[in-house]
């Protein structure tokens, strides 16, 4: 019902459909990449060298982001429209999962923990902006 009204829409009410729809995944998508960032780690290291263990942190899911992005310019472009969905839902799980590591792993493998937490972070992005190309507008 809601495709067949918005097919029929004037063009900006489709657009500005589109426009929250995407903002509001993107933005459910948005809790899963810093809730580290509340917590403190004063004094905690990585492995023993000068690197504040939230650097380390951050580095590891900003690494965890790039390979994705390199991985998801495949995965995207080979995504079904019938599998979009799922594969979103599908991608949050892995990234939740990768928390709930990030929590109960000891200090020296926490990094990798947000690692795996950024890698399917980073296709997030790409298949909400793939559901938007091609369209009318």
């Amino acid at each position: 019902m809601l495709r067949r009204r918005l097919e029929s829409a004037p063009m900006p009410v489709l657009v500005l459909f589109a426009m929250f729809a995407a903002f509001g995944t993107y933005f459910c998508m948005y809790a899963f990449r810093k809730p580290f960032t509340a917590a403190t780690f004063d004094g905690l290291t990585f492995l023993g060298t000068q690197v504040n263990a939230k650097t380390a942190f951050v580095i590891a899911q900003l690494i965890g982001y790039t390979i994705s992005k390199y991985v998801g310019v495949k995965v995207c472009s080979e995504m079904t429209r019938s599998r979009r969905a799922a594969a979103l839902c599908l991608l949050g799980l892995l990234a939740q999962a990768s928390l709930v590591l990030f929590a109960i792993l000891p200090m020296n493998l926490k990094p990798f923990a947000m690692l795996a937490n950024g890698l399917p972070l980073g296709m997030v992005w790409g298949l909400v902006v793939w559901h938007l190309e091609g369209r009318r507008s």
